[in-house]
């Protein structure tokens, strides 16, 4: 299953989180254990941890997570990992992974648009068996899924793709 909802967080406050970017050195996006694979992954990453800066959007993503995660999934006792500013540019991509395999550790996996598709092009958050709807893209929408459902972020063209995305054990 696949949750996907239209602007659950005000464009403001994905502005804000934007706007904190500069205070954290982003990373090449790696794989697994710190894996790199220029072939296979091209991002840059930042770790955002539950400061001024992003504790209302920790706790947002913390409880829509339980929630739904409950509520859709079944899931009790979630825990979110550290959150994960992904920006893709121009180029940047990451291939068809998983989060997860289905044994664990993670259980469910969170993308929040911080980036209004109309600002970029390519660089969609893709399933192998389930396409999203249009406004699954725009700023502020949410999309779960178990962690161990294949999909990617498809090559950039245009423009700069910021996420937020998530991880719950």
């Amino acid at each position: 299953m696949i949750y996907s909802t239209h602007k659950a967080i005000p464009s403001e406050l994905c502005d804000v989180t934007l706007e904190a970017l500069d205070i954290v050195i982003p990373m090449e996006g790696y794989i697994g254990n710190a894996l790199s694979d220029k072939g296979f992954r091209q991002s840059k990453v930042r770790w955002s941890r539950d400061n001024e800066y992003w504790h209302d959007l920790t706790l947002f993503v913390q409880i829509a997570g339980t929630t739904f995660g409950l509520q859709y999934w079944g899931y009790e006792d979630l825990v979110l990992e550290p959150l994960q500013l992904a920006t893709y540019e121009v180029g940047d991509y990451y291939d068809w992974h998983l989060d997860s395999p289905p044994e664990g550790p993670r259980r469910l996996s969170l993308t929040l648009q911080l980036s209004d598709k109309t600002e970029y092009e390519g660089g969609d958050l893709e399933f192998k068996e389930y396409a999203l709807n249009a406004e699954a893209y725009e700023k502020g929408s949410i999309t779960m899924f178990d962690s161990f459902h294949k999909h990617r972020i498809s090559p950039v063209t245009r423009g700069v793709r910021h996420s937020l995305v998530g991880w719950f054990r």
